[in-house]
């Protein structure tokens, strides 16, 4: 899987997870790859347990993810995260 295709499945679970983006703000400008998912997004941990499931369950991981995801910290971070794995 390229890593613009797991951007754009990461991109459609953020939006589920993250209930802080205004419903006429894209996608692409709510979820800059720069920008951390604690600083900048504001993740709780309800949404950030959101993400992490969306994760396991979108690209059919079995084991837990959340190290991996909270040691990225950015979303391109998980972005590559998420490609590395999938593509080991």
């Amino acid at each position: 899987m390229t890593r613009d295709e797991v951007k754009k499945i990461l991109f459609k679970i953020l939006e589920e997870a993250y209930d802080h983006m205004d419903e006429a703000e894209s996608v692409e400008s709510a979820f800059k790859e720069e920008y951390n998912l604690f600083d900048d997004l504001g993740l709780d941990s309800l949404s950030l347990f959101m993400l992490i499931t969306g994760i396991e369950e979108e690209f059919n991981i079995k084991e837990d993810m959340s190290d991996g995801v909270l040691d990225a910290e950015t979303v391109g971070g998980v972005i590559d995260f998420i490609t590395e794995y999938i593509n080991k």
